[in-house]
């Protein structure tokens, strides 16, 4: 009997994350919430950019960090303009997009919630965007493991415990990732080709938060995502 395969992938819980990232998680069978190592200043953890105009601008959550701190403890700043700010802001830079008031109440309402800690907002604004983009891949926190290795042997240990066969990872894994240790398992390497769509202004920005193609083309959106799928397998030496 031949054994069934299953497809995993990890990242961290980035704020509002661009396409590419759903890309990832819409391959796999189960997405791994990388919440419990160190959370990175200035990264895209608390922050993320839309379009405005012909530039960009970031939207940004203030929070309290203590070095070393892991993600899932980072708090919000208790000050709440900063929700204000960011929904006021896409809200005057989308609302005239086609499909605007089909999901901005949704979004508005997470905004507004009473969150304390940075990650529980990202995973709920992540599980948003997959509902509204029909992605049914499922959800897993890698803190509930309590696996102390770091690196490639957290992500090995990861795996092992979800008994995944086939790991999909970004670009960035490149840089630590021992490929020679994952010989039983296959290796896919995410090549995202950022599709252009209409953004109702020119010329086209890509890596914008994923806001921007969901106002722009609603359920559509998906189909436009994986149009830009691209991925390498295996390369081990």
């Amino acid at each position: 009997m031949s054994l069934k395969r299953k497809s995993v992938t990890i990242h961290q819980p980035n704020f509002l994350p661009w396409i590419g990232y759903f890309e990832k998680i819409d391959m796999v069978d189960l997405f791994i919430i990388l919440d419990d190592v160190q959370y990175k200043k200035n990264d895209f953890i608390n922050r993320n950019r839309i379009r405005q105009k012909n530039s960009i601008i970031w939207l940004t959550v203030p929070v309290h960090f203590h070095f070393p701190e892991e993600i899932n403890k980072v708090l919000i700043a208790e000050n709440e303009e900063w929700i204000e700010k960011i929904t006021k802001t896409i809200n005057l830079l989308y609302r005239g997009r086609p499909f605007f008031n089909d999901y901005f109440p949704e979004f508005e309402s997470i905004m507004l919630g009473k969150w304390k800690f940075l990650c529980d907002l990202n995973i709920e604004l992540i599980n948003w965007f997959c509902r509204c983009l029909e992605i049914k891949t499922e959800f897993a926190k890698a803190s509930k493991f309590n696996i102390k290795e770091q690196k490639t042997e957290r992500l090995l240990k990861l795996l092992e415990a979800t008994q995944a066969t086939d790991y999909f990872c970004g670009q960035g894994a490149r840089n630590y990732l021992k490929k020679e240790r994952f010989d039983a398992i296959k290796l896919h390497w995410q090549e995202f080709k950022h599709p252009v769509y209409d953004q109702g202004l020119t010329p086209f920005i890509s890596h914008l938060s994923a806001v921007d193609i969901l106002f722009n083309h609603g359920r559509e959106s998906m189909n436009i995502i994986r149009s830009g799928r691209d991925w390498s397998e295996n390369e081990q030496e």
